[in-house]
């Protein structure tokens, strides 16, 4: 669902969205999820009171984050970015590093021995989604969050991405070329026939075309390893293997 909202903005993206829709939308639409659009603007039409106990209890959560010794809210940082105008208030960005945490290894043991799902993680943060309409319970979030053990020596830096990999072919050209698997060691310096893409954040490091350095190869395996990192559009989710043109 786009929302386009009113302005000057909205209406010179207007047609432009239309022009999209009507170029890649399905020509059999599935009803169950148009209903569902429907029903989720019904209940947040007529549910502003579940709203306001929802943004409450993310807010609830941020205070709590910032008055904690071993975590720490990561929205001035993401706000300091140039590009950032506002946050999104149902968001909250958690900083693991001074809890002696890595981001995947707190999301793993939430979800394994509390039940608490988050909506991602890195290598240095946590990041919560509140729903719009769904306040959460903030004592036992915190009670879980607070329950996670404590190591002595902080963990490493957050991953440097890697650099951008040399092209040899065009997209199309490799995407349609004959292709074969092999080991990942082998991989290096070969061409990559898929679009691999580390999650999150999910943008592409490698496209069909370009040549998969020892670099990406390295970042990609590392983060397929991750408690709850995958790489998409790899083949093999362990990466021990790769697809590359022939």
């Amino acid at each position: 669902m786009i929302q386009l909202g009113h302005g000057p903005f909205a209406e010179s993206l207007d047609s432009l969205v239309d022009r999209v829709v009507r170029s890649f939308q399905s020509t059999s639409s599935s009803a169950l999820l148009l209903a569902s659009l429907d029903e989720a603007r019904r209940h947040l039409a007529t549910r502003p009171d579940a709203i306001e106990l929802a943004l409450a209890s993310a807010q609830r959560i941020r205070s709590l984050v910032s008055a904690d010794r071993r975590y720490r809210d990561a929205t001035p940082d993401i706000l300091a970015s140039p590009d950032a105008i506002a946050h999104d208030p149902f968001k909250i960005a958690i900083d693991t590093r001074g809890a002696g945490i890595t981001g995947p290894d707190a999301h793993y043991q939430l979800l394994r021995d509390h039940r608490v799902y988050c909506e991602l993680s890195t290598p240095s943060a946590l990041l919560l989604l509140v729903g719009a309409t769904s306040p959460v319970d903030v004592d036992r979030f915190w009670s879980a969050l607070q329950a996670l053990p404590e190591a002595e020596i902080e963990p490493e830096r957050p991953i440097a991405l890697p650099a951008n990999c040399e092209r040899a072919m065009g997209l199309g050209e490799a995407f349609y070329s004959p292709v074969e698997t092999v080991s990942y060691s082998e991989a290096i310096g070969r061409v990559s026939a898929d679009s691999l893409a580390a999650y999150p954040p999910g943008v592409p490091n490698v496209l069909p075309g370009e040549i998969l350095s020892a670099e990406v190869v390295s970042f990609l395996r590392s983060t397929a390893a991750a408690p709850s990192g995958y790489v998409r559009g790899a083949a093999d989710p362990a990466l021990t293997t790769f697809r590359v043109v022939a």
